[in-house]
Formats: structure tokens, C-alpha cells, sequence
């Protein structure tokens, strides 16, 4: 398709290129430069000059285009595309361009003019002695030499030699008639942060490309009748716009009624150098370089029906600034608050034409912020929000700013006044350019987070607000990263359509917590509960904090201020801690691991938003020294239970001596107190005070029997003296503490007693090696206790011994021998076993009676066993030449006697309260010959004699 240009005003202002941008490649690195500058010119036709009427006359192609263009390929290898740089010739005639080259040059330049088209005046012929001139219409077009520019552009200054275009004349003969086509240009303009406006744009210079309407018509005519016709002629008309930015451009044209169709507008682009921005709603502002340019070119339309001298109006066209233009060499850097759609810039382009009416449209944007740990709600400040119809023109977007308070309202051009131009409308918050969101962690610490988006989390609108009141947004933000603490849900943040009034719904939540070594309460803590409650179909959860004393308080939406909703689903949000502070006996340690529900408990009367409390037991998520999950303090109680104390005091066997023992009190050491009631098993770890005195409420429950309590000892080992010849052989033993006496044994359950334990061996230990035993004589008690007596026996071993001229059996002392005793006591018929160490010959120990002593009359019985080491290794010196003293060691092992059984003793009077048996208890001694026992050789023992 042909295209001339007429320019029909000359251009008063220079121009930058109308090409649009070509490629990404930055140019910023490259310091030096290529200057091409040089001088064109074009012929105006012909003019009577002292008779000579076939002049020439040249003037300067004033404001015409001129452009070098280089491959890309030359400032980098491998790149695509063509760089284009353009000036305008001034007013002399003159052209240069500054064109950034590196040290070694670029290669492949050319040099192009701007094809145009103007009248030229054309002598015809004398009359009446003057010559006649005819104006027509010319084509000027200029193809510079191909060495008008060297082969390679080096930092240097190149001059073209002088051009003139050539001209080729355009038949316009049938173009008689003339049509007017007028139209104004608005430049934008910042008036606020987020606030534009429009003025006229002066000194703009535009182009009108067109076709004529009757060539037009007979084009669509042929195409019709199935012919390949040649597309009319395009003619672009230029001109400048005025003060007030308006202009105005005759048209040659065949016929008015048939007018003319426009085929582009556009304008060159006008640079500007001092764009005012604001950047902030406090008002600073920044200067930005760029040029003015059509926001987009017109459609295509058809002006037919034109009436002679009235000029067919095409509006008010604005141009839009683009920020960062610099000739299409290297963009500067647009600043990130900069938004091309400010409301006052979207302006009555294309469609909008023809409206005459407007509308507003109104609003609000809340958004979400946080205020502490677990709480938020939603602040109004000044924030950009983009509104969108959903047709064209309008779903371009308008940018607002919103007021303090969140609102907006954005008015718009429609066709009637308040009248829906078609579709839905929607608010869409920007993003910030910077994000600076406040979030708080359990600790009291404030993060900032830097990285992340708005989302919108809720849009408020009634079912019967009209199309242009768009109720209320409501955004939060999501950090870009996971953060433990993080909750889309907190409850400040729900917002539920439909439920304008609020119900505050309370609970407790208590959870384990430790306050010493084996102390612990149920409190609050720093963590978050959720409620989960179900709107219609659609179930809305709500995460707040938990006060220190437990309080979990949550606001939810309701219709009316009396609804009850369901409100039981209340659970822990944070089950995962890392602080949980454990205590030791002499230190403390952090704990990481989980809260986890132990009960839920109803009130029996709380109203629906206030009846529940909730108890949380800790487990570690390893395994934790001397951690216990029943501290008296987690004790779980029924609303309605009341409290008793029990207490009592707690002793522990200790052993002092090879099978001699005490008791001492359970100093400072946990106990495990249970007890059931109600059906129900309450298990609480205690700890005794230095005394051994453990002290434990009891939860009861009304008119239920009285509870049955049992104790269990978290000690595990005992220092056992195992070794009889040797007291300070020991070792220590793996076992357990059960009850052996509670004294007094009858008493009411919370009387004080005594609890007096026995030790229980792992079954893996060796006990007959270790001669372990429970029935040391100190660890006998009896809950009914009245008199204590005195015990003492005699133990005694075969000896040798010898005279002058012979040699005899006796007794000696019976040292470091296990002795039982087997004590019968005829007032009561019960039979008790004590375990003794022989010291001497004397065995001695007190001994509990639940009878008064009575002299002469009350008798015990007693049997006695002795043993000595096992195997055959005991030395014995018998005299087999007593004369000589000639020994012979032999060895075995001594055993019972049997001489001692069921023997009564009577106390020696009730103010000494002593048994003593006068009977002594005998072991003989065996040795073996040719592995059957004997005794030495010829002697025997008496062991009725006594010494």
C-alpha cells in the first residue's frame, strides 16, 4: 500500500524517533561516541526571478526525520534485532546524532531520511505576459549514497556531504473537495500522590494518516465481486498542536458526502525532561526524564456525510508519560511507586467518546496488621487500589488512592448518569512497593518481615447494593517463607458476610507445667487455641492467644447479638513447643515436645460460648532425665470434688552391716500417691520433705466411700553389704520399694503414718550370692506395737584345745556367722524369721511386741540356725600329737549343730524387758575324706556342754 505524507504546518520544536523501542540491550557501559552530523534539503518548486522562470528552489527539509540504523550484532556478538537512533533536521537545515560506540568501532551502519510529501509550485506557461504557476502534490524520498557513512563508526566526528531529496509528483486532480478534522492533546500531569490530571499539550506535532472514502468504498466494492483490487492510497497529514493543544487539519478528498477513513493517529513523541512524582503521601517528589506519547493509536473509523467547513471533532485525545525513555539507548530506571493507571489519567479514550454522563463508584480496603502475639485486626491508611469493569475500555483498570479512613471513590464516564456500563466491578489492592509487616512471636519479639503478599481474605458486600457501591476488602498478608508462629486465621482476621454482630466465646486451657523439681501446676502459656464453627456450609476457624491464667477469649461473628452457634470445637494451635522448662534435683534443662489434650470438661451449667475446660499434658519428644507425666500439681479434678489432706511419713531400709539394718527417713524424693474414686484412678507424684514427709490432698467426691491410697517409691537401688568377713564389702542392687508395715495399720485413711518399705531385687540378681534379705531384725515393725524386748543369744563353734598330755573338744567364739532366728510367740501364735550377723558369740536385737510384757509369765520360743561360708575352705587346726603340739590343718566347712530349736525364754522382769537365751547355738565342723564328710578322727562334742 502507497503512503504520503503531506505535512500541512511546519513543526516549530525538535523531535526524538517515532519508532518504538526495540530491544532490551543496554548501552550504559559504553562511555565513548560517534558524532554523524550533515545537511538536507529539498526543492519547492519554481518562482519568477528576473525573467528566469525555471529556478529552482531549495530550502532546508525542516522537521524532517533522519535515522541511523545499527545491526546489534555489532556492539555484541550473537545479538538480534537493529538499533535505531533518530534526530530531527533543524531549522537550518542541520542534523547530528552523538551515537555510543566502543574504542574499536561498530560496523554495518546506514543512513535513512523520512519520506514525506508537499506542494510544489511548477511554471506552466506565459499569459498576458505573466507566468502561471500550478501547485501539486509531490512524493519527496531521499536514498543517501551507500559511502555516506563509513564502513565502521569509530569515536570520531563523520560529515555527510550535503543531500537534496528527490521528487516525484502525485496526481491529486480529482481531489477537489476538502474536509476539516479537528481535535485537541492533554498532557498528564501528578497532582498528589496517587492523584493525576490533564492539561493541553502545546507544540505536539501529529499525524492523520487517511484513505479517501470514495476510493475506500470502490476497494470493499471489487473485493466483493471476488477481485484483487489495489489498495487505495494512504496520505498522513501533519501538524502542531497550538497554546491550548488543539488542531486542526484540512483534507483533500474526492467527494464530502463520502467522506474519509482514518486509518492510524499518532503523534511524535514530545520529550520531557522534569516530570514531577510524587513518591509518598507526605509529598516529596522526584524529577523523572521520559517522553509524552498516545497512550495507544485510534481505531480504525469511517467519517462520512461531511458537511463543507464544519469540522468533524475527534475529542480530546491524552498522551501518557512514560518514565525511563532516553532515546531507546538505555532506559533509566523507573521508580517502583510510579503507576501509569492513576484514576485522573484513565481517561474518555475510544468508546468513551460519546459519553457525555459519569458515575462514581465507592469503596473501602482494610488491612490486616498485628498487635500482639496471637491478635490482630485490620488498619485503614492510605492505600492504591486498582478498579476494574469487566469490559472494554474499562477493564484497563483505574488506579486510586484511598482516603485515611480506607474509602475511595473513583468517578467514571458512562453513557447515562449512575448507569452500569456493563459487568462487574472489582477492587484489587496493589502491593506495596516495600513491605514492612509487624508480626510478633511467643517470646514478645517483633519480626519484621520484608518478603511476601496481600491477599484478599474477605469482600463485604450486601446482596442489594447497587453496581457501583462496592462494599468493603479486607486483605492479610503471606510471608513469602515459613514461620512457625505464622497463622493465616487469627481471629481478628475472619470476617464472615452476613454476620455483622459479635459473641465473645470463653474457655479455659490449662496445661502441665513444671515450678520445681517434681512441682508442677496447670496454667496458662504462650500459645494459641482455635475454634472452629461451622457458618452455613463453610466451616471459618479462629486462632487467639491464651492468656497466662488459661483464658482463651475469642470474638466471632453472629446475625444477631441472641444467636447461638456450635461452639465446642476448641483445640490447641500450637502443639509444638521448645521451651518447656524441666526441673532436676540440682539443675534444669529446656524441653522440646507437644501439648496434647488430657481432658475436656464440660460445666454443667455454662452457657453455650462459656462451658468448657480443657487440660493439656506435655510429652517430650525424647527421652527426658527423671521427667514424670503425673506431677501432683496435673491432677485433673471434676468440677464439684472437694479436697481432704493425707499425709504421711515414709522410711527407707537401709542396711549398715552384713544383715544388719535401720530405717531413715525418705529425704526430698519423689513419690507416686494413688488412689481411686468415683471409678476413676488418680495418680500424683509427691515430694517428702526432709523428713520423709509426704503431703497430699485427696479429691473426694460427696457421699462416695473413702479412697484406698497406695504408694509407690521412684527409688531404684539399695548399697547392699554382702560380705560378712569383710564390712566394707558392698554393691548396689537394681530393684523396687513395697510397702512392708503402715503403722498405725487400723487408723482413719488421712491419719498420719508411718510407711516402713521393704527392697526388692531385680529378679536378675544373684540373691543367695549376695546374700540378700528382707528379714533383718531392725526391719521388723508391727503396727500394733506396746513393748519392745531385748534379745540375746549365744553362738558358738567347734574348737580343739589341748592339756599337758592330751587333747580335748570345745567351744570358741562363733564370729561373722549368718545366724536366722526363728521367734515364736505363744500370746499371739504368730512366727517371725530374723536374719542376724553372729559378732562374738552374742547376738543381740530389740524385738516389737503387741503385748505388754509380763514377768516370769509371758514366754517366747526361739529356734536358731547357723551357717558359715559355703565350700570346703575353712581352716580347722586339730592336734593329732597333742604332746608334740602337732597340728594338721584341715579344711571344710562348719553346720548347723541342730541343738537349738523351739527353746522358751521368759523375760528377765518388765523393766528390763530381756530375752535371754542361756542355751547356746553350736556349729561343728566337717571336713571331707575321699569325698565323704567327716569330723576329725576320734573326737566328738558335746553339744549339750555348754562353757
Amino acid at each position: 500500500m502507497k503512503k504520503h505524507i503531506v505535512w500541512l504546518a511546519a513543526f516549530a520544536i525538535a523531535l526524538v524517533g517515532c519508532k518504538k523501542e526495540q530491544s532490551e540491550l543496554s548501552l550504559d557501559n559504553i562511555k565513548d561516541v560517534a558524532t554523524v552530523s550533515g545537511y538536507v534539503s529539498y526543492s519547492t518548486g519554481q518562482q519568477a526571478t528576473e525573467g528566469n522562470y525555471s529556478t529552482e528552489i531549495m530550502v532546508p527539509a525542516i522537521g524532517r526525520t533522519v535515522y541511523v540504523d545499527i545491526p546489534y550484532a555489532s556492539y555484541k556478538a550473537g545479538a538480534t534485532g537493529t538499533k535505531t537512533f533518530s534526530t530531527v533536521v533543524d531549522s537550518l537545515g542541520n542534523y547530528s546524532f552523538s551515537i555510543p560506540v566502543p574504542a574499536v568501532g561498530v560496523a554495518g551502519a546506514t543512513l535513512r531520511f523520512e519520506e514525506f510529501s508537499a506542494e510544489q509550485s511548477l511554471y506552466q506557461r506565459m499569459e498576458e505576459g505573466q507566468p502561471v504557476f500550478e501547485t501539486r502534490m509531490c512524493k519527496f524520498t531521499l536514498v543517501p549514497p551507500s559511502d555516506a557513512l563509513p564502513t565502521t563508526l569509530k569515536p570520531e566526528h563523520y560529515i555527510v556531504k550535503a543531500l537534496c531529496y528527490d521528487r516525484e509528483e502525485i496526481d491529486m486532480k480529482d481531489y477537489a473537495e476538502t474536509a476539516v478534522l479537528s481535535g485537541s492533546l492533554l498532557l498528564p500531569y501528578e497532582t498528589g500522590y496517587r492523584s493525576g490530571a490533564y492539561k493541553a499539550a502545546a507544540d505536539c506535532q501529529v499525524e492523520i494518516t487517511i484513505v479517501d472514502g470514495e476510493d475506500h468504498a470502490e476497494y470493499l466494492a471489487a473485493i466483493a465481486q471476488g477481485l484483487s483490487p489495489k489498495a487505495p492510497t494512504e496520505f498522513t497529514y501533519g501538524t502542531t498542536t497550538n497554546a491550548q493543544g488543539a488542531f486542526t487539519l484540512n483534507l483533500p478528498i474526492k467527494n464530502l458526502k463520502k467522506g474519509f477513513r482514518v486509518v492510524n493517529a499518532d503523534i511524535t513523541p514530545k520529550a520531557e525532561s522534569a516530570f514531577t512524582h510524587y513518591i509518598n503521601v507526605e509529598g516529596n517528589t522526584t524529577k523523572l526524564s521520559g517522553v509524552y506519547k498516545l497512550r495507544e493509536s485510534l481505531t480504525l473509523f469511517n467519517v462520512s456525510e461531511v458537511i463543507e467547513g464544519v469540522a468533524c471533532h475527534i475529542g480530546e485525545r491524552p498522551l501518557e508519560f512514560k518514565p525511563g525513555y532516553n532515546n531507546g539507548i538505555a532506559p533509566a530506571q523507573v521508580p517502583a511507586t510510579w503507576e501509569p493507571d492513576l484514576a485522573g489519567w484513565v481517561f474518555a479514550e475510544q468508546g468513551f467518546s460519546s459519553m457525555t454522563a459519569s458515575s462514581t463508584l465507592t469503596g473501602s480496603v482494610a488491612v490486616a496488621r498485628e498487635t500482639a502475639f496471637g491478635m490482630g485486626d485490620y488498619t485503614t491508611t492510605p492505600q492504591t487500589v486498582t478498579i476494574r469493569g469487566a469490559v472494554p475500555p474499562y477493564d484497563n483498570g483505574f488506579v486510586v488512592l484511598t482516603k485515611a479512613d480506607g474509602s475511595f471513590q473513583l468517578t467514571i464516564p458512562t453513557a447515562e448518569e449512575g448507569v452500569n456500563p456493563g459487568g462487574t466491578w472489582t477492587a484489587t489492592l496493589e502491593q506495596p512497593a516495600t513491605i514492612a509487616f509487624t508480626h510478633y512471636t511467643a517470646d514478645g519479639k517483633q519480626l519484621i518481615l520484608k518478603e511476601g503478599t496481600y491477599v484478599e481474605k474477605a469482600h463485604i458486600r450486601t446482596a442489594d447494593a447497587a453496581w457501583n457501591v462496592l462494599g468493603k476488602y479486607y486483605y492479610t498478608f503471606a510471608p513469602a517463607n515459613t514461620i512457625d508462629t505464622w497463622c493465616d486465621d487469627l481471629a481478628g482476621w475472619v470476617v464472615i458476610p452476613g454476620y455483622e454482630e459479635t459473641a465473645t466465646v470463653k474457655a479455659r486451657m490449662l496445661f502441665a507445667v513444671e515450678t520445681g523439681y517434681c512441682v508442677g501446676k496447670r496454667s496458662g502459656a504462650n500459645l494459641r487455641a482455635q475454634l472452629t464453627v461451622t457458618y452455613g456450609s463453610t466451616d471459618y476457624t479462629f486462632v487467639a492467644p491464651i492468656a497466662t491464667d488459661g483464658t482463651f477469649q475469642v470474638n466471632i461473628p453472629v446475625k444477631t447479638i441472641n444467636s447461638t452457634m456450635n461452639a465446642d470445637d476448641i483445640r490447641l494451635f500450637d502443639q509444638k513447643v521448645n521451651n518447656f522448662k524441666h526441673y532436676l534435683s540440682a539443675k534444669t534443662e529446656i524441653l522440646e515436645g507437644n501439648y496434647t489434650q488430657k481432658r475436656k470438661v464440660e460445666t454443667t451449667d455454662g452457657a453455650w460460648n462459656n462451658k468448657w475446660t480443657l487440660y493439656y499434658d506435655f510429652s517430650p519428644t525424647s527421652a527426658a532425665t527423671e521427667y514424670e507425666a503425673d506431677l501432683l500439681g496435673w491432677l485433673i479434678v471434676p468440677e464439684g470434688y472437694t479436697t481432704e489432706t493425707w499425709t504421711s511419713i515414709i522410711n527407707m531400709p537401709v542396711e549398715t552391716g552384713f544383715w544388719v539394718g535401720d530405717y531413715e527417713p525418705l529425704a526430698r524424693k519423689k513419690v507416686m500417691v494413688k488412689y481411686n474414686m468415683a471409678g476413676e484412678t488418680y495418680r500424683a507424684i509427691v515430694l517428702t520433705d526432709a523428713n520423709g514427709v509426704v503431703t497430699c490432698p485427696i479429691y473426694m467426691q460427696y457421699g462416695i466411700e473413702t479412697p484406698n491410697i497406695t504408694i509407690e517409691i521412684f527409688e531404684k537401688e539399695m548399697v547392699h553389704k554382702f560380705n560378712p568377713k569383710d564390712a566394707a564389702a558392698t554393691t548396689t542392687l537394681q530393684g523396687t520399694y513395697e510397702v512392708r508395715a503402715r503403722i498405725p495399720e487400723n487408723a482413719a485413711w488421712n491419719a498420719e503414718r508411718n510407711y516402713y518399705m521393704q527392697f526388692i531385687p531385680d529378679a536378675s540378681v544373684n540373691q543367695t550370692l549376695l546374700s540378700w534379705t528382707n528379714d533383718i531384725a531392725e526391719w521388723y515393725k508391727i503396727s500394733d506395737k506396746k513393748a519392745t524386748a531385748k534379745i540375746k543369744l549365744y553362738a558358738q563353734k567347734a574348737t580343739e584345745t589341748t592339756t599337758s598330755n592330751d587333747h580335748e573338744a570345745g567351744w570358741g567364739n562363733a564370729d561373722k556367722v549368718k545366724a536366722t532366728i526363728r521367734i515364736y510367740n505363744p500370746k499371739t501364735g504368730e512366727t517371725v524369721n530374723i536374719k542376724r550377723q553372729v559378732a562374738g558369740r552374742n547376738i543381740t536385737f530389740d524385738f516389737p511386741l503387741n503385748h505388754d510384757i509380763e514377768e516370769g509369765s509371758t514366754k517366747l520360743k526361739f529356734t536358731v540356725n547357723l551357717e558359715s561360708e559355703t565350700g570346703n575352705t575353712t581352716a580347722f587346726n586339730h592336734y593329732v600329737k597333742p604332746l608334740e603340739n602337732t597340728i594338721e590343718v584341715l579344711y571344710g566347712n562348719y553346720e548347723n549343730a541342730g541343738n537349738l530349736n523351739n527353746e522358751p525364754a521368759t523375760a528377765e522382769g518388765t523393766s528390763t524387758k530381756t530375752f535371754e537365751i542361756k542355751q547356746s547355738a553350736k556349729m561343728l565342723f566337717y571336713y571331707y575324706e575321699n569325698g565323704v564328710k567327716t569330723s576329725p578322727a576320734g573326737y566328738a562334742w558335746d553339744v549339750s556342754e555348754e562353757i
